[in-house]
């Protein structure tokens, strides 16, 4: 009841809005600098840019011209004069900056690009993904990086001539891409009513609906004195240098494929905005334009790559330094292991750089990060031959040593969904984690048509009423359909008792209830309609629904292994995965259940059952066996949950000697580990469920597992029988962290027995128990 209690939220809490976490000094900053947004209205009439290469809708004249301060920066670092640069930086020369009724405010300049950013706070998730990688934190300072980063180089005796380049690729790339996020959010703001409350908030810039906002990013892309090819200063000069240097279209062509991209879907953009009810309540505009948006993104992250490359190939270390700190902080989102690699490589240690032995393989991990940050090998193209081919991932790409029949590599990308979300809220970027929440980014459904699988769509599926008897179970506990939802929403809201936790706390609670609840309960449903359409087929299995049951189970397999395992035996590194193939092999150095790998890695001995498993499924689904697929797909349902079991019983012990008043993220661990496995916990053995709830759920002024670890290692070796009868194999083995596991008391050979687990899965003792109720949820609601 505790735990009922504690996760319950109110049914209006989609109505509330997150109380704004940014500094007070970024606060007054917006106030200060929210005016620097404003700029001369001159009518409808637009620009023509790049010997027409674009007309926009709006007069970007003035915001183009920054462009012409690269080029006196480059001018002056020419003729030796170093401080003529850093004046041109700092305070500006050709840029000029207007009020909304075309009064002269000033001089806009380079650095205020990159000063401003506690706007792009607010609206760029990318910019967070910048800071996140740099800094692996959210501290005020670090919203600099770039102003800093181009301030040293002015200061650098031997490598001032790079601060040109380093302002188009930091400031104007990121300032570009904050205005394309700027349209996203004004538009949003005037689909949710609050266009009426610009005045009275600071954050919100009028930009005509984002029209504004958009024409300034493709003026700052482009800028002032730019023909149609290669005689400009800003970003389309460097996507047209890179397209002749990496061959990425027929030599006859002049115009950049990079180039020639964002402008289509600059237009796309653009057409959304021409329609009738444009950012009306309802018009879903604002979806589709985040969607655009991050297309945008990924196309002008292209040069950026190429340059990177480039200077990989000419092994010019300092280019190299440079480049990979405008690029490589991007893949933090993609794959932590391989971001920390080429940090370190390219920018942390480029002096211990060598290119013999470094520079295919550090090309090799740039590579495979290409799919993730949204662009193909084709994209990037080639620069001579001293680089290892690139190859982009078949559509049926093998997932940790899984080889599939069918493609399901899209649904298997929503893990980074969860990886994206995490690194957005360490970052306390709450709006833009719900964002990602709700409209989904990395898998794929239709990209021509904006169609795109969300989190939340799978959270709030109708299709999990059809599995039969597991979702009942977490009906039965939680009395909430949505149960998940309901949490990740409330976290992210911060609301009820949510509100009363730190923001890491948060952030493990949405994290972790979206990769070991939602995914595991969408993993389930797709195995069951599998096992429904064999049960329906009777004796005539047709090619069509053989297909359909062999689609459904690998979807279910994609599901609970994810895309950043990548293709190898055993999976990615233990620091990168988000779902339950990960967990397991995260738990097995401490519970002693790892097996050494050919390549030398230690992996759990359950990740290889799961492969088994999966196959096994596989097979029977495409002999149409019905009874044998559904034994499959029970033991599946309850081996998963061993690694989760054995986190419950880890947070248990490093969470007994904490205070009432703790506010350790490990605590919030503990509860959602708990949250994901208690429903099966309660059918088998409600006193169990009491047990581990009572002692694993946050209660304000309470201590954390007041009866001690052991009184949870004790009720979990009553349970484990019925997860798995491997348990010296799977869940405690004779290598396990003897400090850890022997002081809870959990023993296998103390481990209930029980008949079958494939067998079980309707006969728990707790099958017939009503978790809460009528007269207990009005008992408590009294106490609350």
């Amino acid at each position: 009841a505790i735990f009922k209690r504690q996760i319950m939220m109110p049914d209006n809490h989609r109505l509330g809005s997150r109380p704004n976490l940014l500094p007070t000094l970024a606060l007054a900053l917006v106030l200060i600098f929210t005016l620097q947004a404003s700029r001369a209205d001159e009518g409808n009439v637009g620009t023509s840019m790049a010997n027409g290469f674009l007309v926009t809708r709006s007069p970007i004249d003035a915001q183009a011209d920054i462009a012409l301060d690269v080029r006196d920066m480059i001018a002056a670092v020419n003729d030796n004069d170093a401080e003529l640069a850093k004046a041109i930086y700092q305070d500006g020369k050709n840029s000029k900056w207007y009020s909304d009724t075309g009064e002269y405010k000033g001089i806009r300049t380079l650095q205020s690009l990159s000063q401003d950013t506690y706007l792009d706070f607010v609206v760029n998730p990318h910019f967070i993904f910048q800071v996140y990688g740099i800094y692996g934190k959210n501290t005020f300072k670090n919203l600099f990086y770039a102003d800093d980063a181009i301030s040293e180089y002015l200061s650098d005796a031997t490598n001032y001539r790079l601060a040109p380049e380093a302002v188009v690729a930091l400031n104007l790339w990121m300032f570009s891409v904050y205005k394309l996020w700027d349209s996203v959010h004004d538009c949003k703001n005037q689909e949710d009513n609050i266009r009426n409350k610009i005045d009275e908030n600071p954050l919100f810039e009028n930009d005509g609906l984002g029209v504004y906002a958009i024409d300034e990013a493709m003026a700052y892309w482009i800028g002032s004195e730019q023909d149609y090819d290669t005689s400009g200063y800003s970003l389309y000069n460097m996507a047209q240098e890179m397209h002749r240097s990496f061959m990425t279209s027929a030599s006859s062509e002049i115009l950049s494929p990079v180039n020639n991209k964002l402008k289509f879907l600059y237009e796309s953009s653009r057409n959304e905005f021409s329609s009738t009810v444009a950012c009306a309540p309802g018009s879903g505009t604002w979806q589709k334009l985040y969607h655009l948006t991050n297309k945008m993104v990924s196309v002008m992250m292209i040069p950026l790559m190429q340059k990177l490359i480039e200077s990989i190939v000419a092994v010019d270390l300092e280019r190299m330094k440079l480049y990979a700190f405008a690029i490589v902080p991007q893949t933090a989102a993609c794959s932590p292991s391989t971001h920390e690699y080429l940090f370190d490589k390219l920018y942390n240690n480029i002096t211990d750089y060598n290119a013999i032995r470094d520079r295919d393989e550090v090309i090799s991990k740039l590579q495979s990060t290409y799919d993730c940050l949204g662009f193909t090998c084709a994209d990037v193209g080639s620069i001579g031959t001293q680089h290892p081919v690139c190859a982009d991932r078949p559509t049926n790409v093998t997932l940790a040593g899984y080889e599939p029949t069918f493609s399901q590599y899209q649904h298997a990308r929503l893990d980074l969904d969860i990886l994206q979300i995490k690194v957005l809220t360490r970052m306390n970027s709450w709006d833009l984690a719900r964002q990602l929440y709700s409209l989904g980014k990395n898998s794929i459904i239709d990209s021509e048509n904006l169609e795109y699988r969300s989190l939340y769509t799978l959270a709030t599926s109708s299709s999990r009423s059809m599995i039969k008897p597991f979702y009942e179970w977490y009906l039965l506990f939680f009395d909430d359909s949505n149960y998940a939802d309901n949490v990740i929403m409330g976290t992210l809201d911060g609301e009820g008792k949510y509100a009363l936790m730190t923001d890491r706390q948060q952030a493990e609670i949405i994290v972790k209830t979206l990769s070991y609840q939602v995914m595991y309960m969408a993993a389930l449903s797709d195995f069951q309609a599998a096992l429904n359409t064999c049960r329906t087929t009777g004796n005539n299995l047709s090619a069509e629904r053989q297909v359909s049951m062999m689609e459904s189970w690998e979807r279910g397999v994609a599901m609970l292994i994810g895309s950043i395992e990548g293709h190898d035996k055993g999976g990615a590194e233990n620091s990168d995965g988000v779902l339950l193939y990960n967990l397991a092999n995260e738990r097995c150095e401490q519970f002693g259940t790892c097996e050494v790998y050919p390549n030398g890695k230690r992996k759990a001995k359950l990740v290889a059952e799961y492969i088994r498993l999966f196959r096994e499924g596989l097979g029977y689904s495409e002999m149409g066996h019905c009874d044998e697929l559904q034994e499959v797909f029970e033991e599946i349902a309850h081996l998963t949950l061993v690694p989760v079991l054995q986190s419950v019983l880890r947070y248990a012990k490093l969470n007994e000697k904490r205070g009432a008043d703790s506010m350790s993220a490990q605590m919030a661990e503990g509860e959602i580990y708990t949250a994901s496995v208690i429903p099966f916990v309660n059918h088998y053995n409600t006193d169990a469920a009491n047990i581990i709830a009572d002692n694993m759920v946050m209660q304000p002024n309470i201590k954390p597992v007041r009866d001690g670890a052991q009184a949870v290692g004790h009720v979990v070796n009553e349970i484990i029988g019925h997860f798995t009868h491997a348990c010296s194999e799977y869940f405690v083995g004779p290598d396990r962290e003897k400090d850890l596991i022997d002081s809870i008391g959990v023993n296998c050979s103390l481990a209930k027995s029980v008949s079958s687990v494939r067998s079980d899965a309707t006969h728990g003792s707790g099958a017939k128990v009503v978790w809460m109720s009528t007269l207990a949820m009005i008992l408590i609601g009294l106490v609350v």
